[in-house]
């Protein structure tokens, strides 16, 4: 379950750091 969770966060920090790229 941890794992999963992080895994889950990692992925949508990843999709946070694109979107934000995309607005600059």
């Amino acid at each position: 379950m941890c794992r999963h969770f992080k895994f889950t966060s990692t992925h949508l920090m990843q999709q946070h750091e694109s979107f934000m790229a995309i607005l600059k």
